[in-house]
């Protein structure tokens, strides 16, 4: 008996409980937009100001319709808009787009989009995002729009002997017997609550069972102390209104808000969380932490809609058995990323220092591309195309050259082959090198090793022209011509030919070669006077007889004739002036020359104009060899440095610390000559002695230098003797 008259009130209980939740049936919040029904359009009222709103409408068979709307537009939705009526429930979804200048879209940085937004609803200029969009659902039924919107009312309870069919109007404002339990009730068995529980009930296995046509389970938190929480929720289960939703959602009553939906007849496992924690969504065996599966081409959506005063943008990301992908659904749904199925690993990989590798998860560059093989297949490939053209750069398995090619006309017009030296090819501001990357030409080539001799090869299946223009006239052709049986160079424009070289090797030349009996020739090797055989460059003989001589030189004076003088040659001013030999290079053509003074009887020695070394004529001891520093050497064999004012500048003190310095760096070394082995000597080594006394190019030393810093230390070291000494002195008299 006690067990009835508490199940008693716990039934009571949740009867009362039931006919209170109706009243919860739709949230106190304020809505942006007010929904208006008629029989062949859908209409939405809004007072908030807004530039744009866009509408999203599910429709029963899963296809989404969308639609903008600018400011001043009329809010709605034929029945003709989603092209062939479906009957069923429609989900709708509208989102505002605030009016305000939150910020320049086109060129904000948007790293700082979210407090950028915060700070503007704090100044109350953007509302609140929530209050941005609403949502809901309609039904369309027999091709119309369900537009009666009644509230379905709450069935009271049943007579004896009526079934769950039978609905009665309840009025909720009339008392009904309550029980009130103030200990704590435990039921042994099972529970239903609602108007339509009958006396029978089969339970099944259910511990509790609510039956009645308007089923809300409310959790009011009568929390009121401060910073406990408070918020009521509610369980509801489905709408109450004549074209509802058949749906399950979870409500946050305080702050109006459903953060929970589910439809009828939504898939089995449409959202599934494994005991791993993992997320399933069309699958109850998620393998990740968030496993999508559906039968074609499960798809993750991003949207970012307008509450936040941004342009609208949606992405997705999708797979199927054809590609990953990524898709600009906004912008004619364009396709920017697509990887194939079957690709490999490392297809493009991205490094921690920004370096992307394509086959490749080590890139040594910015770009690495990299394929593995050595078919024809497993080329590396740059391609570019652009009007219809196309252009590849391959570097090629087979062997491993990099080809430039025209992909349209297929040949290949550029390549490079492995083991190509360093500047092969240069394009300079003075210049194309060949071999240099310092071309002094507008073409240089230049080779300095290597087997190959050739420098240039111009080559053609019939005649091979070179000619050398100069715009202003007197331009010259070069050519193999008669089937390449003669080589000619002919004067470019009027066609003459200068010289004509033919296969047999006779030389045929416009004007004339002068020689006087052999006293001249022009050969292979060099020009010879007074020698049909030279040996050098330009070869003068004198007498006749051996010619003798010395690969590489440029010049041979010889004289063969029956004399005491030898050879002697002799380089004569036509006055009482000067007479010299000049040397030079490519760079400097006038470097040095030995040069006789007749003004003073003497022979310098000049680099670069300077006189370096003079001898000079005159009695015994007198000066007969002068440096232009002022050095010089005596017949007597003394050689002097010079130390005069005279030729010198930038005059100063040695300091004490430098010249301590550089005397405690000498190191005395003993050592020979490698010229003479047997005697030995003692000093230093040039590359080793500190830079106070060094030379410019570390190869000799001057002892007036090393002199100069013992003297310094010297002075200095007696000054510190003087001052003992003197101490010394005071403390014997003291004694």
């Amino acid at each position: 008996m006690h067990f009835w008259k508490r199940l008693s009130s716990v039934l009571s209980l949740s009867f009362l409980l039931s006919t209170t939740m109706i009243t919860t049936n739709a949230l106190a919040a304020d809505s942006p937009a007010e929904i208006h029904i008629s029989s062949d359009q859908v209409a939405w009222s809004s007072a908030i100001q807004f530039r744009e709103a866009t509408l999203t409408v599910g429709l029963p068979d899963g296809s989404v319709f969308k639609r903008s709307f600018g400011a001043g537009d009329s809010l709605s939705f034929s029945i003709l808009d989603a092209g062939d009526t479906q009957d069923g429930l429609y989900t709708w979804e509208l989102t505002f787009s605030p009016v305000t200048s939150l910020r320049d879209r086109d060129t904000a940085d948007r790293s700082d989009a979210k407090s950028t937004a915060e700070a503007v609803r704090r100044n109350e200029i953007l509302p609140a995002a929530a209050t941005l969009k609403d949502s809901g659902h309609f039904r369309v039924a027999g091709g119309l729009f369900v537009t009666s919107m009644d509230v379905e009312k709450t069935a009271g309870p049943r007579k004896p002997g009526e079934r769950h069919s039978t609905n009665y109007a309840v009025d909720l404002d009339e008392p009904y017997n309550k029980q009130v339990i103030s200990e704590d009730l435990i039921v042994d068995g099972s529970i239903c609550v609602g108007f339509a529980c009958e006396d029978d009930e089969v339970f099944g296995f259910d511990s509790i069972r609510h039956i009645e046509d308007n089923i809300r389970i409310t959790a009011f938190d009568t929390s009121n102390t401060a910073n406990f929480p408070s918020t009521d929720w509610q369980l509801t289960f489905n709408d109450s209104e004549d074209g509802g939703a058949d749906k399950f959602s979870i409500d946050d009553i305080t702050n109006a808000r459903t953060p929970f939906t589910l439809l009828a007849n939504a898939p089995s496992d449409s959202l599934y969380v494994a005991a791993s924690g993992k997320v399933g969504i069309g699958t109850s065996v998620p393998e990740a932490q968030l496993h999508v599966t559906n039968g074609n081409t499960p798809t993750l959506g991003l949207e970012q809609d307008t509450t936040s005063g941004f342009s609208p943008q949606t992405w997705d990301i999708g797979g199927n058995e054809s590609n990953f992908f990524i898709r600009d659904v906004t912008n004619d749904s364009a396709l920017p990323l697509r990887i194939r199925t079957g690709a490999p690993t490392n297809s493009m990989f991205v490094d921690t220092d920004g370096s992307v590798g394509f086959g490749t998860d080590s890139p040594d560059a910015s770009i690495h591309i990299q394929r593995t093989g050595s078919t024809g297949s497993d080329h590396a490939e740059i391609q570019t195309e652009a009007g219809g053209q196309g252009w590849k750069w391959r570097a090629n398995a087979v062997n491993q050259q990099l080809t430039f090619i025209d992909d349209t006309a297929s040949t290949a017009p550029f390549k490079i082959y492995p083991g190509v030296p360093s500047q092969m090819f240069v394009i300079a501001p003075t210049g194309v090198g060949i071999g240099t990357a310092s071309p002094s030409a507008v073409l240089h080539v230049k080779k300095a090793t290597g087997s190959i001799t050739g420098m240039m090869t111009l080559e053609n299946n019939s005649g091979v022209r070179f000619d050398l223009v100069n715009s202003s006239g007197g331009s010259w052709r070069t050519a193999i011509e008669n089937m390449g049986t003669e080589y000619v160079v002919t004067k470019h424009g009027t066609g003459a030919t200068e010289m004509r070289l033919d296969a047999s090797g006779d030389l045929t030349v416009r004007g004339a070669i002068t020689s006087n009996d052999g006293m001249f020739a022009a050969t292979p090797t060099g020009v010879g006077i007074g020698t049909a055989s030279p040996v050098a460059a330009l070869h003068v003989l004198k007498g006749g007889g051996t010619v003798t001589g010395y690969p590489n030189h440029l010049l041979i004076l010889q004289n063969n004739a029956a004399t005491t003088d030898g050879a002697i040659v002799s380089i004569i001013s036509g006055n009482a002036n000067t007479a010299q030999l000049s040397f030079g290079d490519a760079e400097n053509n006038f470097a040095g020359r030995f040069l006789y003074q007749h003004s003073d009887d003497s022979m310098d020695l000049q680099v670069n104009g300077a006189d370096h070394t003079s001898f000079l004529s005159g009695e015994p001891d007198a000066i007969v060899v002068a440096a232009a520093n002022g050095a010089h050497l005596t017949t007597g064999g003394v050689w002097t440095d010079t130390s005069s004012r005279e030729y010198k500048t930038n005059i100063r003190e040695l300091s004490t610390e430098d010249a301590t310095a550089t005397l405690e760096q000498l190191q005395p070394m003993r050592y020979n000559y490698k010229v003479d082995l047997a005697e030995e000597f003692v000093g230093f080594i040039a590359e080793d002695v500190p830079d106070l006394v060094a030379t410019a190019d570390r190869k000799g030393l001057s002892s007036m230098d090393i002199v100069a810093v013992l003297t310094k230390v010297v002075q200095e070291q007696q000054k510190t003797i003087d001052g003992l000494a003197a101490k010394v002195k005071a403390l014997e008299e003291r004694k």
